[in-house]
């Protein structure tokens, strides 16, 4: 859905003075959101998070735009357990996006029934440290 509306949101953002800013330049908007991001104190793991939300991965959306209904739906599933080095996953669409090739819809069968791929990476890969 978001992607419909791009210029709509670079039209209002990017604009030096929008009357979506309240009568205030968007520099100092941007200054003023930055100052209070950097003010808020980190909490702890667990006193904020939860499992899901409005915006869950799995989730679609009918709406309308454009004059007309509309609908999406992500194609890719991930799950995985942050402290392991691996994730599984199923591509609802297959690796192709066209409609007429064998891989178009090769993993839906998969995805239908929650069966997914466990990937992991290869052991003789180089690992990078980012701390």
């Amino acid at each position: 859905m978001f992607i419909d509306f791009y210029a709509n949101f670079d039209r209002i953002l990017l604009s030096d003075n929008s009357i979506w800013f309240g009568g205030k330049m968007r520099d100092d908007i941007y200054k003023q959101t930055a100052a209070h991001a950097l003010d808020v104190q980190p909490r702890k793991w667990k006193e904020v998070q939860k499992i899901g939300n409005r915006a869950t991965i799995h989730q679609g959306q009918i709406y309308r735009s454009g004059g007309r209904d509309t609908t999406f739906m992500p194609s890719f599933r991930t799950v995985t357990d942050m402290d392991k080095e691996e994730y599984f996953s199923v591509l609802a669409g297959g690796p192709s996006d066209r409609r007429f090739s064998k891989w178009y819809c090769s993993d839906l069968d998969n995805w239908i029934a929650g069966r997914y791929k466990l990937i992991t990476p290869d052991p003789n890969q180089t690992k990078y440290s980012f701390k």
